[in-house]
């Protein structure tokens, strides 16, 4: 009988993609709106963030089986999509004349960037200088 430990990495997998599938669900469906769709920020982002998030988790799945150095990668750039989802929802918020929760959306926004940045600067310091 395989024990938990056998399988713990593809039961971590499993949970992060699951956690993150249903995040960019969430958030993609709460925030389409198709009468905005003319605007470019609000468009772009959308479209950009969740086509990004779902290749990195389809990635993700991919490289914890054969290629497991990228896939910490890939996990930084779904990240990355999550912060395009916020974006496009606080443009969502900026034409919907909703100023305090725009303040507040670009605000989580641009620390998730900061956040992003700084994984993207860790892992290229530990991959490209320090090995």
């Amino acid at each position: 009988m395989a024990s938990i430990h056998d399988i713990k990495e593809l039961l971590v997998t499993i949970g992060i993609i699951l956690v993150f599938s249903y995040g960019g669900f969430y958030i993609i469906r709460r925030i389409f709106r198709r009468e905005f769709l003319r605007i470019y920020r609000y468009s772009l982002s959308l479209v950009t963030g969740g086509i990004i998030l779902y290749r990195s988790l389809i990635g993700l799945v991919f490289s914890s089986y054969y290629a497991k150095r990228y896939s910490i990668w890939l996990f930084v750039i779904g990240c990355v999509g999550f912060t395009l989802l916020f974006y496009s929802k606080s443009v969502l918020a900026k034409c919907e004349h909703k100023k305090e929760e725009y303040r507040k959306l670009l605000c989580s926004t641009k620390k998730l960037a900061i956040y992003d940045a700084i994984m993207f600067i860790v892992l290229i310091i530990k991959y490209y200088l320090i090995n």
